[in-house]
């Protein structure tokens, strides 16, 4: 398996590990969130997961943020509703200064 194969599989792996409820809780929470923005807004996947943790808490395994933010992105990229607009430094100390992807509702 190459890079992406290992992190798709990783990926789908997380998903379906994940409480159904807290799966379907955060596609709603992060939904609205995203609704709520106007167009241009810029915006962070560490954005959008901080404001549904602040809503439902935290899933079981810390890996379900990312899995379930990139699933949730994918058909608002594909629907060109939300497009990608570089990177931007983390603000968690966590990220170690990493760059992040940033995102702009269209």
């Amino acid at each position: 398996m190459n890079g992406d194969e290992l992190r798709d599989s990783g990926v789908e792996k997380v998903k379906q590990a994940s409480d159904p409820d807290w799966k379907v809780a955060y596609v709603m929470v992060a939904e609205a969130l995203l609704m709520s923005f106007s167009a241009g807004r810029l915006f962070t996947g560490t954005e959008v997961n901080d404001y549904v943790r602040s809503i439902i808490g935290d899933p079981h395994t810390p890996h379900a943020w990312s899995a379930m933010f990139r699933n949730l992105m994918a058909p608002y990229l594909k629907g060109n509703l939300v497009i990608w607009d570089g990177f931007v430094k983390s603000s968690k100390a966590s990220h170690h200064s990493h760059y992040i992807k940033q995102y702009r509702k269209v």
